[in-house]
């Protein structure tokens, strides 16, 4: 990617992320990684798979297992979704969105 198509990236992210935690209740989706970011013709970036966003508190219960944490992809996960409790807040996928673009 060129610096352009990069600042487009953090700027489509972060908005579509504004937009879903604005939304009441806020939607947490969780999964932000490169994988789950999809350009369309127009160069634009979209988030995508939302499998274990729509319902936060059911997500949480039926994916925390061995490890004790919550479904997402560890690369990409906050410090706070491993905690012994795992919590997610909009703040997991903003650091989420710092790690895809590191």
């Amino acid at each position: 990617m060129n610096e352009k198509q990069i600042w487009q990236f953090i700027k489509d992210v972060s908005a579509g992320l504004d937009y879903l935690h604005s939304q009441r209740p806020a939607i947490i989706h969780q999964d932000i990684k490169p994988d789950n970011i999809l350009i369309d013709d127009n160069g634009r970036f979209l988030i995508s798979d939302f499998g274990i966003s729509n319902n936060i508190e059911l997500s949480l219960r039926q994916s925390t297992k061995d490890a004790g944490i919550s479904a997402g992809t560890i690369a990409y996960m906050g410090p706070e979704r491993f905690e012994k409790r795992p919590v997610t807040t909009p703040a997991s996928d903003i650091w989420s969105l710092g790690m895809s673009i590191y």
